[in-house]
């Protein structure tokens, strides 16, 4: 199944199932409900944040869950909450101050621009403790400063001010540092913009083309790290997430049947005990073994010998012949 908007669940809209229905069994692992107009936006937008006009299942899945989970359900360019003394806390690992390389420091940055001029001043402010005695005109200059300015934003949560200059600054019209305070927070309510950015930080990210063939096989652990720069969230969280979700959806959108004549094998008259072979070595293909399109087979009735959609879908995805399984 390819999507190419918004879509239905056995006839109710995905927001009012995954709020409804879904997300009752699941609480443990999707905590907010989302927003109705914030998701139906988006799925307007499915070529500017993904690049193409439709989307197979698992890379729905993929974005949904990042985007879920950054934006707290909402699917909206938000910005990363917190004062400016949060985004000076160093707490490692989880919470690291953002005053620090790659970004520029805040006392070498506000020396530059004549606010502040004091060896003791500078040293305070490329500190990670926030200098709370700085007077407030000093404290409210900062805000400039790579540490705030570069903080999380959009439906991927971008940070560093490498990432913004290398996946924002190609849609600017003028340099990301001529803009003021206002202008650069003004500018980050453009949802369009916020869905280029995240398409642009996916495809320009080290081994793009890996994370999006590893989406497609149901391992989602290599972009949520990618993405958050986390492995105990990509594998704790965002991978049972996926895993919880896509699960959810085949069954909802009846994946698990499929009338034999579109399937693959039609007019191959293959025996139960042939099409539990093919299930039993695309199970055990070294090329795709371990994965949750494996595991898909596995709880839609295993090598049960029943061709249903499970098994057409994860035969789909292996890209070889019917003949190649039967060996």
């Amino acid at each position: 199944m390819n999507i190419t908007n918004n879509f239905q669940i056995q006839n109710i809209d995905f927001t009012d199932w995954f709020n409804g229905f879904f997300r009752t069994k699941n609480g443990f692992l999707f905590q907010n409900f989302i927003s109705k107009n914030g998701f139906y936006n988006l799925m307007q937008k499915i070529e500017l944040f993904a690049g193409k006009s439709e989307i197979t299942l698992q890379e729905f899945v993929a974005h949904f869950c990042i985007m879920y989970n950054e934006t707290g359900g909402q699917f909206l360019p938000m910005r990363e909450m917190g004062d400016s003394a949060y985004f000076f806390l160093h707490n490692p690992p989880q919470k690291s101050t953002y005053n620090c390389n790659p970004n520029f420091l805040a006392g070498n940055q506000l020396k530059a621009w004549g606010i502040i001029q004091s060896d003791a001043d500078v040293n305070a402010w490329n500190s990670f403790v926030f200098p709370h005695n700085a007077p407030l005109h000093v404290k409210k200059a900062s805000e400039r400063c790579d540490y705030f300015r570069f903080r999380g934003w959009g439906l991927n949560q971008l940070t560093w001010r490498a990432n913004y200059v290398l996946h924002l600054q190609p849609f600017l019209p003028k340099k990301i540092d001529e803009y003021s305070d206002t202008e650069f927070e003004l500018m980050l309510n453009d949802f369009d913009l916020a869905c280029k950015v995240y398409h642009h930080f996916l495809t320009n990210s080290q081994n793009a083309n890996y994370l999006l063939s590893e989406i497609q096989k149901g391992n989602f652990v290599p972009y949520g790290y990618v993405v958050s720069g986390w492995w105990a969230y990509a594998t704790d969280k965002y991978q049972p997430r996926c895993n919880a979700l896509l699960k959810a959806l085949l069954e909802g959108l009846h994946l698990n049947k499929l009338p034999e004549n579109t399937t693959s094998i039609h007019g191959k008259n293959l025996t139960k005990a042939q099409i539990k072979i093919i299930q039993n070595n695309i199970m055990q293909d070294k090329e795709w073994g371990n994965t949750d399109i494996v595991r898909l087979i596995m709880e839609n009735g295993g090598a049960d010998g029943v061709w249903g959609k499970a098994t057409e879908y994860a035969f789909s995805l292996t890209g070889k012949e019917i003949e190649y399984f039967l060996k």
